[in-house]
């Protein structure tokens, strides 16, 4: 697979590449790329934790929920923080001999300043908007789920790279084969690159079209918001816009352009929204799985007013999942309106190119399970 990258399997990768190297020079670098200067030491893990503990004082102050558990699943933003509170005191205390294992680890130094960035935030928001983020609909409010969700996706990552506080970040795989062959052909063994790395090697086989593509793509990937992209971010998406031979076409025909996307909503907020779509069955919104790290969650009205949430398995694309509902009936009218989005030529092209004459025909409805 790494030879038919290196020679140029998709057709238009160098006129790709040329187009692109205007847009490049026009997108400024995250100030996440630039090289963490900080070890990761463990003074470096005690003061993000002394920074997370004042985000969870910031909450309280704020009136929102106090946390219960601490699961980082959980979508309270306290639970949140005190789940990556926890995953960092474990750390520490794993580490706390041998700390020195943890000064090179490009990873946690990346991951620590994150944290810490988006700590400051959050004490900022809650500090200036306190009455504010209380208000269901207000701007401020919008912006505290987005960093609720954020924040989540930091804590299963860290979950993933360091399991029960022990660095295991050459482990973390990715699931797609044809993905897994151009991450080892493009970056080797790490398990991190710079944002603008990245999409240097992924202009070279994929499309891009526009500065706006270039930067809602980075919103896609970028999931953490660091300027980087791990092996995990990128396993995440390559799972959501699968398979990889078309990955970028999916992603432009489900986040770009359909009108059913909704990007960083709750579960509960997808059930407020279809409220005012009872009387309309079929109607249907999608959005990133909260609990389930790169699954997809699609919220819909049925037949008799109810609104139901549920989870597609993992191993049938979204674009086939939506197709094969709208013939069942089940998602009709994206975000309300009329008219639905055609996805069968998308179908029809991941389709035959992920067919096997030994493979069994899938259900037209997967088994769908609540979220």
């Amino acid at each position: 697979m790494a030879e038919h990258i290196q020679s140029g399997k998709c057709s238009r990768a160098l006129d790709t590449w040329n187009a692109l190297q205007g847009v490049l020079q026009r997108v400024p670098s995250p100030t996440g790329t630039l090289q963490p200067r900080k070890a990761a030491d463990r003074r470096a893990i005690e003061r993000s934790r002394d920074r997370l503990a004042k985000a969870l004082d910031a909450c309280s102050e704020a009136g929102l929920q106090r946390p219960q558990g601490g699961t980082a699943r959980s979508l309270r933003l306290p639970n949140v923080l005190l789940a990556l509170y926890r995953l960092l005191s474990a750390l520490a205390h794993r580490y706390r001999d041998c700390g020195h294992l943890l000064t090179d680890n490009l990873y946690l130094r990346v991951f620590l300043r994150n944290v810490d960035s988006k700590s400051r935030e959050l004490v900022r928001l809650l500090t200036h908007e306190r009455g504010a983020v209380l208000e269901e609909r207000s701007p401020a409010r919008r912006q505290l789920t987005r960093l609720s969700l954020v924040l989540s996706h930091i804590a299963t990552e860290l979950s993933a790279f360091f399991p029960h506080g022990v660095y295991e970040g050459e482990s973390v795989e990715i699931r797609e084969r044809d993905a897994a062959a151009f991450w080892t052909h493009a970056f080797d063994d790490r398990v991190i690159v710079p944002w603008k790395e990245f999409l240097e090697q992924i202009s070279q086989c994929h499309q891009l079209d526009s500065k706006h593509e270039v930067i809602a793509l980075q919103e896609s990937m970028d999931l953490t918001c660091s300027g980087w992209v791990s092996v995990y971010d990128y396993d995440i998406f390559t799972r959501l816009f699968q398979p990889w031979s078309f990955a970028l076409q999916s992603w432009k025909a489900l986040m770009l352009s359909h009108p059913g996307y909704m990007a960083f909503l709750t579960y509960d907020e997808v059930r407020t929204r279809l409220q005012k779509y009872q009387s309309k069955p079929g109607s249907y919104v999608f959005r990133l799985s909260c609990s389930r790290p790169g699954q997809w969650a699609i919220g819909y009205v049925a037949k008799d007013g109810r609104i139901v949430q549920a989870v597609p398995p993992p191993t049938m694309p979204l674009h086939e999942v939506l197709q094969d509902g709208a013939k069942q009936g089940l998602y009709l009218y994206p975000d309300g309106r009329c008219k639905n989005v055609d996805l069968s030529s998308l179908c029809q092209h991941t389709r035959s190119s992920t067919s096997s004459p030994d493979e069994p025909n899938r259900s037209p409805i997967p088994q769908i399970c609540r979220e």
